[in-house]
């Protein structure tokens, strides 16, 4: 019996220039990781991890504010404001990276 592994935590959403989504993917998926969260860090990030969500189907997608970034109170409540607008339309699977 072979185990299904699942990546908990990535980030596909990063160096995808320099090294395609794609072929991370396939890497993974070549000794035997079965599926992969994905972690936005942003709103930008997030977004992008809902899309990968999207078009492949062993990717989920959390949305989140890296804790780095909360900057000010304002900021933050802003950010995190614009976070749970994210969650609240759906297609997410966790809340993180917080």
């Amino acid at each position: 019996m072979s185990m299904r592994l699942f990546d908990t935590h990535c980030h596909l959403t990063w160096h995808a220039d320099e090294d395609p989504v794609e072929q991370r993917l396939e890497r993974a998926r070549n000794v035997g990781v079965r599926s992969f969260m994905t972690v936005g860090v942003d709103v930008i990030s997030s977004r992008q991890c809902l899309d990968l969500s999207q078009r492949f189907h062993d990717v989920i997608a959390s949305v989140g504010v890296h804790p780095n970034d909360c900057g000010t109170v304002a900021e933050f409540e802003q950010r995190f404001a614009e976070i749970k607008q994210l969650a609240d339309a759906g297609g997410f699977h966790a809340i993180g990276e917080t």
